[in-house]
């Protein structure tokens, strides 16, 4: 996937959870057809898609105390490897995809934001998930405290 596809459609299999994957998507330019969607080309379209894909396949630490992460974690190379690229185009520095569980699963792909990017995918990206949103904006809240000392 090249810049230039910035500028067409893109087509991607639903997360794991696609009632849910198409309830988050539906209004921001995406359609559905089956397990597949198609996304338009706008910046927030893509936005849109990449914040469902992470309420559905993303991860962040659950005690805030830890060391913060952003992780997505896929079965499907392709699609994942798709998301990746897409962030980047936006700005959004991601780390290697790799498999976290090798000789267990060997299916299973994830890749981590990179922590230079975390305040952007926080702000752009976000999350229309209940509790991943609280953990963010936690995350952010105490970023912005910390640059006000």
């Amino acid at each position: 996937m090249g810049r230039s596809d910035l500028d067409s459609p893109i087509q991607l299999g639903w997360p794991a959870s696609p009632r849910y994957a198409r309830r988050l998507v539906s209004g921001h330019g995406c359609t559905e057809r089956g397990r597949r969607a198609t996304c338009g080309s706008s910046t927030e379209e893509r936005l849109a898609y990449a914040r469902g894909y992470f309420d559905t396949e993303g991860g962040v630490p659950h005690n805030p105390a830890a060391r913060f992460y952003i992780q997505l974690v896929q079965k499907n190379a392709a699609d994942i490897s798709k998301l990746k690229v897409m962030l980047e185009e936006l700005g959004i520095s991601c780390g290697k995809l790799h498999n976290p569980s090798a000789g267990i699963d060997d299916e299973l792909r994830r890749f981590y934001v990179s922590a230079r990017s975390h305040r952007t995918f926080v702000e752009r990206v976000s999350s229309w998930h209940p509790q991943k949103r609280v953990r963010l904006e936690l995350w952010l809240e105490r970023q912005d405290a910390r640059m006000k000392i």
